[in-house]
């Protein structure tokens, strides 16, 4: 983090400190082991060069206990958060840990607290060492951004950073930004990977002419030309019967990175016509669909989900393949893509 603006006011970053969530901290809906783990986060050694500066005179009382305050207001980035939400979401499909919860039931939920947040979500922190572990540095918070962190994060595999920042143009101006990261060796990187090795392949392939390469790649993304081919195709979504275009997604049914040819990639055949929510449903292997259009439903679907969006296990939609030249696509998805 270089620097950000907040109030109009330029922030430059002068520290930073990485933690290793473990799970004693996080929330006991994502627990892998025994007990219910405690609120406050171990940050360092006692020896460590201290990134924070707490008053003598301020404090924050928390059960009966008073803890002195950090002088400077700490932020949580509504971007970040979404961001780390998002990089999880095959772990939440396919935890490498068995934890004491189905953490996909709470995928939904958290989902929608973060899209709730404003922008930034400030938050106060306190020194919370304790009687018994006089050496080690411990830090506590009594407000909703601390839940937020403990909901989200999952235990092994995330990491907090915490950066200080100095106001460019006050130096006695200092705030604290807190981020997320998920470290899993599953999270979505290899598929960004794959992408950038296809994209370069069509960008240095000179038999293709440029027209052509143009809508290779504006496909990826369910754009241009393919787009347009799949519409033709299928002109309205089958869950919702919408046809209105700024509504609709044109959504692969091989991933484009993964198509055997550049044809695949445009083929029109290959995708089908969804409105939002079912386009993400279809592109994660959530739901997908049988030759006949009959729909196969994921058992890690969350039920909510499921009663939410109507979705029928069996009920045929009309998902225009009476050729049969969907065929090897769809099965391709239910093989490769879609979770039973």
């Amino acid at each position: 983090m270089q620097n950000i603006q907040i109030n109009n006011n330029i922030y430059l970053t002068i520290d930073s400190l990485t933690v290793n969530l473990s799970d004693s901290f996080v929330s006991p809906n994502n627990k892998i082991g025994s007990g219910s783990g405690e609120a406050r986060l171990y940050v360092s050694s006692q020896n460590s060069v201290p990134l924070f500066t707490f008053s003598s005179t301020d404090t924050i009382s928390k059960k009966g206990k008073v803890y002195p305050a950090c002088t400077s207001t700490c932020y949580l980035l509504k971007e970040n958060l979404i961001d780390y939400l998002y990089s999880t979401y095959n772990y939440y499909l396919n935890p490498i840990e068995n934890h004491n919860r189905n953490i996909l039931s709470f995928y939904s939920e958290r989902e929608k607290a973060i899209n709730s947040l404003p922008d930034l979500l400030p938050f106060n922190i306190y020194m919370q060492n304790g009687e018994l572990d006089s050496d080690r540095f411990y830090i506590g918070c009594a407000d909703y951004a601390w839940d937020i962190i403990r909901e989200l994060s999952i235990p092994l595999y995330s990491q907090l950073t915490i950066y200080k920042l100095i106001n460019n143009s006050s130096s006695d101006d200092i705030i604290y930004i807190f981020t997320l990261t998920f470290t899993a060796p599953n999270a979505p990187s290899n598929g960004v990977k794959l992408e950038e090795t296809v994209i370069n392949t069509i960008t240095n392939d000179t038999t293709i002419d440029s027209t052509e390469r143009t809508s290779l790649i504006k496909a990826r993304n369910g754009q241009g030309k393919f787009r347009s081919n799949v519409i033709n195709i299928m002109p309205r979504c089958p869950f919702t019967g919408i046809s209105d275009s700024f509504l609709l997604r044109a959504s692969h049914i091989i991933p484009w990175s993964q198509c055997r040819n550049n044809h695949e990639r445009l083929d029109g055949y290959n995708g089908l016509t969804l409105t939002p929510s079912y386009d993400v449903l279809f592109d994660r292997g959530l739901i997908s669909f049988n030759n006949d259009g009959s729909l196969l439903i994921s058992s890690k679907l969350n039920l909510q989900i499921i009663m939410s969006l109507n979705l029928i296990s069996g009920q045929i939609y009309n998902i225009e393949n009476s050729t049969g030249n969907r065929n090897l696509y769809l099965e391709f998805h239910r093989n490769n893509i879609f979770k039973r």
